[in-house]
């Protein structure tokens, strides 16, 4: 069978994983972990927001709030969230997060690679000649990974449960519109104009 030794070894029984789809696997980590990241954040600054609207209506249903003070809290919690989306959702979204970090992440949550697939990552991003003791590491590396399923690395339960909350939370601002009283107290408080006589 031709094999190309430069991303394949030919063992009996089976293909081992070529490097490229050694970095390729951690990619694809990298992209789930961001993907988490940025959904955690956005749930975050959702239900960060319908909080706000909570306590802004009833403080204002509570208080009558004048006309200025009503523009003044609507102002600071739009400040609220433009830092909270910067910090939450935008800087997750952007930030560079290495293939080395990666592996370490990797090898916290199988605890089989012994400090060799971060080794093998940085060995990878170099074009320097191998000795064969680097490809050994390498060889041994990329055959712990071919039978690992690296995404249960990563755990979607803390998104799960942001996602349940807002969930809750939108469900619950849904059906307050048709409380009585609460729809005009919603309006009036984003409202910067005083409520006629």
């Amino acid at each position: 069978v031709p094999i190309d030794l430069r991303t394949a070894v030919y063992v009996p029984g089976y293909l081992r994983m070529s490097e490229s789809d050694l970095l390729a696997r951690l990619s694809g980590v990298r992209g789930r972990a961001r993907l988490f990241a940025t959904a955690h954040g956005s749930l975050t600054v959702v239900l960060a927001a319908g909080t706000l609207f909570i306590l802004a209506a009833t403080l204002d249903w509570l208080t009558d709030l004048p006309a200025m003070l009503r523009l003044g809290m609507t102002l600071a919690v739009a400040g609220a969230m433009a830092w909270w989306l910067r910090r939450l959702v935008w800087r997750p979204a952007t930030a560079p997060i290495a293939l080395e970090a990666v592996a370490q992440r990797l090898e916290r949550h199988f605890g089989t690679f012994d400090d060799r697939l971060a080794s093998t990552v940085n060995f990878l991003s170099h074009d320097a000649e191998r000795d064969p003791l680097t490809q050994q590491v390498v060889a041994e590396t990329t055959d712990l990974v071919r039978d690992l399923s690296l995404p249960d690395a990563l755990t979607a339960r803390p998104t799960l449960r942001r996602l349940a909350l807002a969930v809750l939370l939108v469900g619950a601002l849904g059906g307050a519109q048709w409380a009585s009283g609460f729809p005009g107290i919603g309006a009036r408080t984003l409202s910067i104009s005083p409520e006629p006589a």
